[in-house]
């Protein structure tokens, strides 16, 4: 497995170097955001710890801003993100503020409040809007490249999920106590470790021991996460971070985590995909060529009918994809858009996915462009694995 995690970090390339304020920056809480050549701020997102008693388990919620518009001078007004229900109304508001012409950091000061109505079993709060605070932002320029595996895990409350990853160092002297680590805003909901491995994913050194990276060399870690409250496919931004340099790129997918936590033990299935070219790309041969990926999947969890369907993220690409179940002969046994089957505790079965071009190019961008393996239960996402697809 620590092969794929290095083949996956190694293909989380940068594009060319933008205009001064433009390009992809990530905030301090490892939310990645992007500001574009012709000055539109999009994805930015921003984690608020909150009281918890005010009905947000596990202590804190989302931001989720619209496009803000940044002027020439790198300046952009302030925005707000305001969810209201039938519990109350909670609000966000980003300061305005700009982005330096020169120069990789800046503050975004922002404010809160949360007015919020719940059943006895919570109780109800109210805070009045909050003092402004700053949250730092840097732009992705990090000679450091990081990838998680497997992507998604579903555990019950208060149980361990354990994922591999790896670290990159591609720079040209050595990166020193290099680790990894949760948002502050996320430190309280989570138990949270990490440990060096050896190439064979066997245990090194002691928790929490930061580590010295060679130039272009790698490491792997096992990260350890205990939810403390329920979560349902929520995104846990891993900081992959050195000494004195900017952290890796936070990729959502590539190097996140989508945890889910229930009260009962749920599914819990631990995909592995290949590719022909066995590093993590699928290359279709030409604009209207198939190929194929093939996946194992082990649940690790409960017993579930599982629903496995595949997809791109969003993304539109130009693909047809067609999900198949496989015996460990690769002999198909069933074929559709999206199967379902029961899958028992330790039960491995296999699949492939058969990817049909449909006539238009597809760019090597192994961040965004790639081919998601679902696998979900009650319509929560339990297990998922990608690799990154192209025409070229």
């Amino acid at each position: 497995m620590l092969l794929v995690v290095a083949a996956l970090a190694s293909n989380a390339v940068q594009g060319a170097e933008p205009v001064p304020f433009a390009g992809d920056w990530v905030t301090s809480q490892g939310q990645p955001f992007q500001v574009s050549d012709d000055g539109l701020m999009t994805g930015l997102r921003i984690l608020v710890e909150t009281p918890r008693n005010c009905g947000t388990n596990p202590g804190f919620i989302t931001a989720a801003f619209p496009a803000i518009r940044v002027d020439a001078n790198g300046a952009f007004r302030g925005a707000r993100d305001e969810v209201s229900d039938g519990n109350g109304t909670r609000i966000v508001e980003l300061s305005a503020g700009r982005f330096p012409l020169a120069g990789e950091r800046v503050d975004l000061p922002y404010r809160w409040n949360i007015d919020i109505r719940t059943g006895s079993t919570t109780g109800s709060c109210s805070v009045s809007l909050s003092a402004i605070t700053s949250l730092e932002v840097v732009k992705q320029t990090s000679s450091l490249r990081a990838a998680v595996l497997p992507s998604t895990r579903a555990v019950a409350v208060d149980t361990t999920a354990s994922v591999f990853a790896t670290l990159i160092n591609g720079a040209a002297v050595t990166a020193r106590d290099c680790g990894v680590a949760l948002p502050r805003e996320l430190q309280s909901a989570f138990e949270f470790t990490y440990q060096t491995t050896d190439p064979a994913n066997r245990l090194t050194g002691r928790a929490n021991d930061p580590v010295d990276i060679a130039a272009g060399a790698s490491q792997g870690f096992v990260v350890a996460i205990r939810p403390k409250a329920s979560l349902n496919n929520f995104t846990v931004p891993l900081i992959f971070r050195c000494a004195g340099e900017v952290p890796a790129p936070s990729q959502v997918g590539l190097n996140t985590l989508s945890l889910t936590a229930a009260r009962t033990p749920p599914p819990d299935v631990v995909p592995i995909a290949v590719t022909p070219s066995a590093d993590g790309v699928l290359r279709l041969p030409h604009l209207t060529g198939v190929n194929v990926i093939a996946a194992s999947a082990i649940n690790i969890g409960a017993a579930g009918v599982i629903g496995v369907s595949a997809d791109d993220a969003g993304q539109g690409l130009p693909l047809r994809l067609q999900v198949c179940e496989i015996d460990v002969t690769g002999q198909v046994l069933n074929c559709g858009p999206r199967l379902a089957r029961r899958m028992n505790p330790r039960e491995i079965a296999y699949f492939s996915v058969v990817v049909s071009g449909q006539g238009e190019s597809i760019a090597f961008d192994p961040v965004s462009h790639r081919i998601f393996l679902r696998f979900a239960s009650d319509d929560v996402t339990v297990g998922a694995t990608s690799v990154a697809v192209t025409t070229h």
